[in-house]
Parts: C-alpha cells; structure tokens; sequence
C-alpha cells in the first residue's frame, strides 16, 4: 500500500499519473462497494490522509468489529485483484488500463503501443515496480497537455506519465539531480528501458523522452550502453515522493506531439 505502483489514466487528456496503492485502493471504494457505511467512509478518510501511516491504518482495522474489518480487507482485495490483469498484457502489444465504470468493475481499453504511446514500455513490471492501471475522471494536466472536452478524449493515446524517480544505485553522497541531455535508464525483467533528460528550466520538471531501442544504434554506441548496463550506472527506479533525492519527472515518447 505504501509503494507508487497505482497508475492513473485521465480520460480527459490521456496524461497518466503514478500514485501510491493506498490512494488507487481509496480511489476506487465507491466503485466496489457504494453503500452507505460509516467505516468504509473513515477508511476512506484515512486513506487519503498522507500522515496516517499504514501500521496506523492496519492497527484500526484490527479494532474493527470482526464483520467490519473482514469486509473492509475483501474490498481491498477485489480491487486489487480487478487490476491484477492491467499493465502490458503478455504480448507487449498494448497496455490495459481498467474502465471501473458503469456497474461493470471488470472491463478493460487496450492502448496499442507505438507512436504516441511508445514511452507506456515503462510501465512492465520489474524487481522494482508493477503497474495497477485504471481510468480516472479526473482532469489530469501537465506541461503542454492541458483540459479538452471528454467528447474530444481519444483513448487509443497515453500522451505521457507524470512519476518521481532517484538513482538504483547511492553510491556518492553528494547530491543528486537529473541534468539536461543525460541518459539513464530502467532495469525491466529481461529488458531495459533508456531516456534522455530534457530540462528547459533548472527548477521545473525534467522531462525523460525516449531513446530508440539500442539495437539501432551502432555497435560502439550499443556496447556503451550495455557496460553502463552491467555496472548499474545511470539506473534510475521510480519511487515515492516522499523519498530522499527523488524528483518528479515526465516521461514520454519522442514522437509526442505538443
């Protein structure tokens, strides 16, 4: 509950955005049990409640009434469960994203990757993350993707992922931060995923775009980046907020269109 595994999509403008489980799980309550319920309210609540920890949030579980608190963990798991299958399906074709709407909690869109959508490779699960993917109402903006009537929303495009990210790897203790035109990447199970930071301000966001796949560059350019690779150096993971030396980021394909 405590890890940014949860991905919001914004059916308004495509821009998707990481959150914490507990927040996803919070999100979506009303969709999975929409009674009136003064414990699923308070639950909600504390969900939401970035200073209520999770031991904290477990512990009055705990001193729940006995049908309560099981009610409240079964509700935490269907939710769970109905986004198991969300993330890039076993083809690497499309990535699926939950539509919890409309009475119907086990519908999915399929977003074919490619163009627009190609940065989404980020999103396959690793040792360091998973992805529990659903359509939000929510008007989510960022940068140059700002509000458009939902009539105009075109769902086959996830134009870019607003995420926070800090180094694999601490092994300076200097500190830390992204620069413009450097390249990192993200270890995935049997792949790994390499951008380059554009950062037109020094405070504002960096942007992570892209880079082609590395058996398209040529073999003195490929075996640099597969050393860098092996020794762990410029690896990145997505992370909290909260954490230490961690900077919000947008990342995105080069083919994005502004």
């Amino acid at each position: 509950m405590t890890e940014p595994w949860g991905v919001q999509v914004s059916y308004c403008t495509g821009v998707a955005r990481r959150v914490l489980l507990r927040i996803t799980v919070a999100h979506l309550l009303r969709t999975f049990f929409n009674s009136p319920d003064e414990h699923i309210d308070e639950f909600e609540r504390q969900l939401r409640e970035s200073s209520r920890s999770v031991q904290a949030i477990h512990s009055w579980i705990k001193g729940l009434p006995q049908k309560s608190g099981q009610q409240i963990l079964g509700i935490i798991r269907t939710i769970l469960n109905t986004l198991k299958p969300t993330g890039l399906d076993p083809t690497g074709k499309y990535l699926c994203v939950a539509w919890p709407f409309d009475g119907d909690t086990t519908r999915c869109l399929k977003v074919p990757l490619g163009g627009r959508n190609s940065w989404v490779k980020i999103l396959e699960d690793s040792h360091d993350t998973a992805t529990f993917a659903y359509i939000t109402m929510e008007c989510l903006e960022a940068k140059h993707v700002q509000c458009k009537a939902a009539r105009e929303a075109r769902h086959e495009d996830i134009c870019l992922l607003e995420t926070t990210v800090t180094r694999a790897v601490r092994d300076r203790p200097d500190p830390w931060s992204l620069k413009h035109e450097e390249v990192y990447f993200f270890a995935k199970l049997d792949s790994s995923f390499w951008v380059k930071v554009q950062r037109e301000h020094k405070d504002g966001p960096a942007s992570l775009v892209e880079m082609m796949p590395l058996d398209n560059l040529s073999h003195d350019l490929r075996q640099w980046f597969r050393s860098q690779e092996k020794q762990q150096q410029g690896r990145l993971r997505e992370c909290p907020k909260a954490r230490d030396e961690s900077e919000t980021v947008y990342v995105s394909s080069a083919r994005r269109n502004h």
